[in-house]
């Protein structure tokens, strides 16, 4: 069995690779589809179509982690992301691209919650192994969209997928030659009664990322058509302002990865909930008000409520019995991705009916909403000790 400082190389990697193949994929997708003939309707069918299915799957699927194992989960889902990948590679029309993406969203539901039930075997002290796992996640987004960008204008569209096939058949032999504490056989009565027993704290936890990727989801599908408009610019400065603005997210977030793991283990992680929902409701405001402070305000605020928000959520999912770690991290990814698909879809109806500055007071609903779900459970939990 290995030691958990040895199982560190894995969590890292894992933690990479989870998100490399978005990260890649992503920037490009829209183009790429459009070069093999889609129209824009359709491609933008095509990207979102991976939400749609990971939500569909991601409560079932959770639960076959439980009853397969850490390690089976893993060695099933990675092949066929390479088999989603090749036919990318290969795909002559923009019909072999939905095929893709509906295996990639399948397996993909698998891996991440996959990472976060495998942190909860491994580790009895959590926090420090998840702020290791998300600042690789963030330095993956970071190194996957600019690379993206490299191959494609180096080598085109299709090499991008080779890349991805690469880590993942490494990302394959490193867990497949790794022995470690593995949980297995599950029932769903047991999956299911792990579940309820950490109700509140998972309902605080999942309607805090639901909020934050509705955020998200604003930005993607807002902020750059809002930019465009207020400032005059062409759509591709407008689409690299978000790209920047996402990389000042994802930097400014990784040392609050390792504060707020610290807060959740010496105190409770729904007082970092709450920040996070906090943080976030002023950052959507603030964007409301005035849209130019996008970047020197709001990119480091939404930066520091996602890494509380991340974490806390993680946190909380990973101290689920083993038994319902699986099931409860199905759970919380279709709360992420429904916050994304929302987010992005009704701000884009707002904006065109309303104009630029409104779609970004709506996060500010369910935002409001967690942070008192999250505070009214923390004191309702502090009386009783009391």
């Amino acid at each position: 069995m290995a030691e958990p400082r040895r199982i560190y190389p894995v969590l890292a990697f894992l933690a990479f690779a989870s998100v490399i193949d978005t990260a890649l994929v992503s920037p490009i997708l829209t183009n790429y589809a459009h070069s093999l003939g889609a129209s824009e309707a359709i491609a933008g069918f095509i990207v979102g179509l991976y939400s749609i299915i990971a939500i569909i799957v991601s409560f079932p699927l959770g639960y076959l982690i439980d009853r397969l194992g850490r390690k089976n989960a893993i060695l099933i889902a990675v092949p066929g992301d390479i088999i989603a990948f090749v036919i990318y590679f290969l795909a002559p029309n923009y019909t072999y691209l939905i095929i893709a993406r509906i295996i990639n969203a399948f397996f993909d539901a698998i891996i991440f919650p996959t990472a976060l039930a495998f942190i909860g075997d491994q580790f009895a002290r959590r926090g420090y192994p998840l702020s290791i796992f998300y600042t690789l996640v963030s330095l993956s987004i970071i190194v996957g969209a600019g690379s993206s960008s490299v191959i494609t204008l180096s080598q085109g569209f299709r090499y991008v997928f080779i890349v991805s096939i690469v880590i993942h058949v490494i990302l394959f032999s490193l867990v497949y030659f790794t022995a470690f504490k593995d949980i297995k056989r599950a029932k769903i009565g047991d999956s299911i009664k792990q579940v309820r027993a950490n109700l509140r704290f998972l309902i605080s936890a999942s309607l805090t990322m639901f909020s934050i990727y509705m955020f998200i989801g604003t930005i993607a599908g807002s902020l750059g058509n809002a930019l465009r408009i207020v400032l005059n610019i062409a759509d591709q400065i407008a689409a690299a302002q978000v790209g920047i603005f996402l990389a000042i997210t994802s930097l400014i977030g990784i040392p609050f990865f390792f504060m707020t793991s610290y807060i959740c283990e010496k105190k409770t992680p729904l007082l970092t909930l709450f920040s996070a929902s906090l943080i976030g409701l002023i950052a959507s405001i603030a964007l409301f008000e005035n849209i130019y402070s996008y970047l020197y305000v709001v990119a480091p605020l939404l930066g520091i409520a996602l890494a509380m928000a991340y974490l806390s959520s993680s946190y909380v999912v990973t101290s689920v019995g083993g038994e319902g770690r699986g099931t409860a991290s199905g759970i919380l990814q279709i709360f992420n991705l429904s916050g994304v698909a929302l987010g992005a879809s009704i701000s884009g109806y707002i904006l065109n009916l309303w104009g630029p500055s409104y779609p970004f007071i709506l996060p500010a609903i369910p935002l409001s909403i967690s942070a008192l779900l999250a505070l009214f459970i923390m004191l309702a939990q502090r009386s009783r000790l009391e």
